[in-house]
């Protein structure tokens, strides 16, 4: 992200399996172990195929520009974080490496109508990290620019003000 502006993401490489994302094969490993048992519990998403945000700006910055995420489109769109919540990696002192941590997953696209606040919270949590996959891609918004945005779409969501297109060839029966 450049020059302050939002920008559509639809290909930014899944990084979390190289050992140079965090300077660590011990990183690399342990992600690699994460990834086999969120495949084992059948999860749609794992370090394979998605990214980590955090719900902190200041954290976000070290990483560079802070930018919220909105996902976009219709394919899948997925959640995990960890439900003592805290950071993926490093692992910390407070599990010495060993206790388990449990993944709580939330996939948007599936879940319409149900219960998401648990994703509510963890979103809310101080500094937690969240593994998130969006197959279409997502909007990231420098945070610069995140609190007009989120004003705009509370006042078009007040006074109930759309703009609807039709697209050719997407006719609903």
């Amino acid at each position: 992200m450049n020059d302050g502006l939002a920008a559509v993401v639809e290909d930014e490489p899944y990084d979390l399996l190289d050992p140079e994302t965090y300077q660590s094969t011990e990183a690399a490993a342990y992600f690699q172990c994460l990834e086999e048992e969120m495949a084992a519990r059948r999860m749609s998403l794992k370090p394979s195929n998605s990214h980590l945000g955090t719900t902190s700006r200041k954290e976000a910055a070290k990483w560079g520009t802070a930018a919220s995420i909105w996902p976009l489109g219709q394919k899948e769109i997925g959640y995990a974080w960890l439900e003592e919540g805290g950071l993926f990696w490093p692992i910390g002192e407070r599990n010495n490496g060993t206790k388990r941590r449990k993944i709580v997953e939330a996939n948007i696209r599936n879940n319409y109508g149900k219960d998401n606040r648990g994703l509510a919270n963890a979103l809310q949590g101080d500094a937690w990290e969240i593994m998130f996959r969006c197959d279409d891609g997502f909007l990231a918004v420098p945070a610069e620019l995140d609190d007009e945005l989120r004003s705009r779409l509370m006042e078009i969501n007040e006074h109930r003000h759309f703009l609807w297109y039709g697209m050719e060839g997407d006719e609903v029966a």
